[in-house]
């Protein structure tokens, strides 16, 4: 079946009707923009009015491509025009992401994520025994510290704190083998990179 098209008052800008689906009181129109790139004509879809698309909003598009082509800049296309648009809000929600993740303490990441799967997979008595080291050493020197803010100097002086109050070296050992695995499972959730600061 033959596709009908029909000029607007825009130049460069015409549409087809959809020949069942109705937007309003009138079948939706499929817009497409014309012009010219490398000396060859182009044409590509805009939008249906009934995903907000307009003559007049077709036209600013084209507009908006034909100045690129005048100035050899990079969105020469709608097709480009996406997808760097789409590139960019990729890149917006990536630096979203970081800025919460960065907000994200190691006691908030302790009660969110750590605990609940180590309570489901560890026996009680080691449970009893991380929860004892964590509200005694942990939280009170890196508890309300970002996650990717945790530093070697910060493990030392709990290490130092820890020796100076008579705690053992396997007891050491296990509050930052405590804090190694909340670290790793940071990293597995995309909130931390890098190993351990414990490892160093």
């Amino acid at each position: 079946m033959a596709v009908t098209w029909h000029k607007t008052s825009f130049l460069g800008i015409r549409y087809r009707e959809h020949v069942r689906r109705k937007h309003g009181d009138r079948f939706d129109r499929c817009y497409s923009i014309r012009y010219k790139l490398n000396g060859k004509d182009k044409e590509e879809v805009a939008g249906w009015s009934s995903e907000g698309v307009t003559p007049e909003t077709a036209f600013k598009t084209l507009s908006e491509i034909r100045e690129n082509i005048r100035k050899g800049v990079e969105s020469q296309s709608l097709a480009s025009m996406k997808r760097i648009n789409e590139e960019r809000v990729m890149e917006e929600e990536v630096a979203r992401q970081n800025r919460e993740y960065a907000r994200i303490t190691f006691s908030k990441f302790w009660e969110s994520d750590y605990l609940p799967t180590a309570e489901a997979t560890k026996t009680p008595r080691t449970m009893q025994s991380e929860k004892g080291w964590y509200k005694n050493w942990i939280c009170p020197a890196i508890g309300d510290v970002p996650l990717m803010k945790i530093t070697i100097p910060m493990l030392e002086a709990l290490v130092t704190k820890a020796i100076k109050a008579g705690k053992s070296p396997a007891t050491i050992r296990y509050i930052m083998t405590v804090i190694s695995q909340v670290w790793n499972k940071a990293a597995e959730r995309g909130i931390v990179q890098g190993d351990s600061p414990t490892r160093r």
